[in-house]
């Protein structure tokens, strides 16, 4: 599902139990519930206002960019299928980027990890994520997404 850069200020995907693919980039998002949306595979919320992602229940999440937004800390403990993640300029500390790195799984895929302008990017451990197979890089220029 499409509803990105329309100044959305909510979005109810509780009905869309189905949905596996959501780009919501470019709106007003302060929260954004996916909760019931168990098969979504790639999520795209960058670029808005987001203070708070809750993942948990999204277990064949392989791609997520929540870029651009004001989150402080993300849990992805239970997201074992995770390829990318992009989650740059937001509000991660040193110390949340490495309890970040924590809950990445490791697993057979080759995973891409952008971490750049976060206020904890420079004095991060990026070697928590890099042992578990992780490619940790600093430059969203760099990114390629890997499907």
């Amino acid at each position: 599902m499409a509803c990105a850069n329309n100044q959305l200020i909510e979005l109810d995907l509780s009905r869309n139990i189905s949905l596996n693919w959501l780009n919501c980039e470019g709106n007003q998002l302060t929260a954004l519930d996916v909760s019931r949306n168990r098969a979504l595979t790639d999520l795209f919320c960058n670029d808005n206002r987001l203070i708070a992602l809750d993942l948990s229940q999204n277990r064949a999440l392989t791609g997520v960019d929540c870029r651009q937004n004001q989150l402080t800390t993300l849990d992805l403990s239970r997201n074992i299928a995770l390829k990318y993640l992009r989650c740059g300029a937001n509000q991660f500390t040193a110390d949340a980027l490495n309890a970040l790195f924590s809950t990445l799984h490791s697993n057979n895929f080759e995973k891409i990890l952008t971490i750049s302008d976060n206020p904890g990017s420079a004095d991060c451990d990026p070697t928590i994520a890099e042992q578990k197979g992780w490619e940790v890089l600093a430059d969203t220029q760099a990114f390629r997404t890997i499907k």
